[in-house]
């Protein structure tokens, strides 16, 4: 750039030509490329003094010195306070732990489940359940209820039951007294048509009553009389395919509870010779439909000829043996065992059983039969909990469009959220700062107040009396203290002589004078 110079014949400043003379920084020669950034990679265009300078401070003996390494002398701890905090967590963290260890149960993540979900092998279950300590292995009870519901409703929907129930005779009136109790039962056992039945109950029906009961004798005497637990499975036998087939397996869950016993050689042999075992008498469960009818026919007269048969049925027949309680501890329903089914362990665990047949089971139906049923029942057991997980994942997979949706609105929620707290965030704290003095002062309040409750008072009105009695003695203290006066507050009889402060009652009520003529004597 050109320096002007003064116009010819004025003199000229010498300390200002001389500044002239001098560059500055902006007409400084700009650094050759090949120097640029690259200072300390050699003398390419020369080291300044103070480049220098700073690397001697850097790495030399100045206060930012690294030559012995960062953890030199001139170096030490910062926050050294928050080194005991944080040694305090982890012995809390330990302390938790050791405590969870003590009073927690870690073989609970390894331990079999009951059908109510309780452990086997542990002391305590949840919800108060049975002591199950000495029960570690998990195997397979009947399930009395679905095993018998058929028979239960093929008893009491006969032709014979039915004609008790709904009908009567010339001497005896009908057990259901209404109309609408029979009808109700006519459409539970599909006798006739109604909104609630698609077809007839699928079982034999009997106009004897005499044939009812012998053919429901036979067929219950296989599940409770363990001797006759080869003809169980047998076509040949009372119940027919009903336990013999495939079908029956494949529905394992549904006829076998799972329970805690104490070893896989738990089984219907079991109640051999044990003076300990116990029996269980069936009925519905209170919240089937049949329930009323069942105890119907349990509470008839015995003079009731018509339906002697029946109840005895009823009464007598579906009573089964169950294991005793130190080999199965739970109420005797869910310790029946099945007849001529035996088990075994679960190749490679001793906590899970499974399906055996009783050599008294396969002469009858034959190995080959015998080895298919156990596999289909197993097969069932296990693909009954494969089956929960994917259930799990199929109602996942159903709802991820809700899931992703969730997830985008919390996204953009949660951005909203940091940008506008980010602009109010002197408010959200002086928010917080108020509510937290609030909370203290109406949680002393509220404290108060309980600490003064009588017991036959609310707490609203325990509030009302003491705001009024704290506001009557803060004004009287005041008046007093203006006046210089000290109010009696005695008074006799009842109370014509007083002239006390008091002109309010408990409950914030203004009073009246004992001369006002507006005042009524009760």
């Amino acid at each position: 750039q050109a320096i002007l110079a003064p116009p010819l014949g004025l003199p000229q400043d010498p300390a200002r030509a001389a500044a002239a003379r001098r560059p500055t920084q902006q007409h400084r020669p700009r650094t050759p490329c090949c120097c640029r950034g690259t200072r300390a990679m050699g003398n390419c265009c020369g080291n300044r003094p103070e480049d220098q300078a700073d690397k001697d401070e850097k790495f030399g003996n100045g206060s930012k010195d690294l030559s012995e390494g960062p953890a030199a002398k001139t170096r030490g701890c910062t926050d050294i306070v928050w080194i005991p905090i944080f040694a305090a967590a982890w012995v809390l963290f330990l302390i938790v732990t050791f405590a969870g260890m003590l009073n927690g149960n870690p073989s609970k993540l390894y331990s079999p489940r009951d059908f109510s979900g309780a452990y086997c092998g542990v002391e305590e279950n949840w919800n108060n359940g049975p002591n199950l300590v000495n029960t570690p292995t998990l195997s397979f009870t009947m399930n009395v209820t679905s095993t018998v519901e058929l028979l239960m409703k093929q008893a009491v929907c006969s032709a014979p039951a039915a004609k008790v129930l709904t009908e009567g005779n010339s001497f005896f009136d009908p057990l259901l007294e209404t109309q609408e109790e029979r009808d109700a039962y006519l459409c539970n056992c599909c006798i006739q048509p109604c909104g609630g039945c698609d077809a007839s109950i699928a079982v034999e029906d009997f106009t004897d009553a005499t044939a009812l009961v012998d053919t429901m004798q036979a067929k219950l005497a296989e599940l409770t009389d363990f001797s006759n637990a080869a003809s169980l499975f047998s076509t040949g036998g009372a119940n027919g395919e009903m336990f013999s087939t495939s079908a029956f397996w494949e529905e394992a869950t549904k006829w076998f509870n799972m329970v805690c016993v104490t070893d896989c050689s738990i089984d219907y042999t079991s109640i051999n010779g044990s003076s300990d075992a116990r029996t269980f008498t069936y009925k519905p469960p209170p919240d089937f439909n049949l329930y009323p009818i069942w105890m119907t026919l349990l509470g008839a007269d015995t003079s009731n000829t018509m339906a002697t048969k029946v109840t005895q049925l009823i009464n007598q027949s579906f009573t089964f043996k169950a294991l005793p309680e130190s080999m199965c501890p739970y109420d005797p329903e869910y310790c029946v065992p099945f007849p001529g089914v035996q088990y075994a362990e679960l190749k490679g665990s001793s906590l899970y059983c499974t399906f055996d047949f009783a050599g008294e089971v396969i002469d009858a139906i034959g190995d080959v039969a015998a080895s298919a049923l156990e596999s289909v029942g197993v097969t069932a057991i296990t693909s009954s909990a494969t089956e929960e997980l994917g259930k799990m994942a199929g109602d996942f997979l159903s709802a991820i469009d809700a899931f992703i949706i969730v997830s985008v609105l919390a996204f953009i929620i949660g951005i909203v959220f940091l940008v506008v707290l980010r602009f109010t965030i002197g408010i959200c704290v002086w928010i917080a700062i108020v509510i937290s003095i609030l909370m203290f002062i109406l949680g002393g309040a509220f404290i108060f107040t309980l600490s003064i409750q009588c017991s036959d008072a609310g707490l609203l009105e325990t509030g009302i009396q003491t705001s009024v009695a704290i506001a009557i003695a803060g004004t009287t203290a005041v008046s007093q203290t203006i006046t210089g006066e000290e109010v009696s507050e005695e008074c006799t009889g009842d109370c014509q002589d007083y002239r006390g402060v008091q002109h309010y009652s408990k409950n914030g009520l203004s009073c009246v004078t004992w001369d006002d003529p507006s005042r009524t004597r009760m």
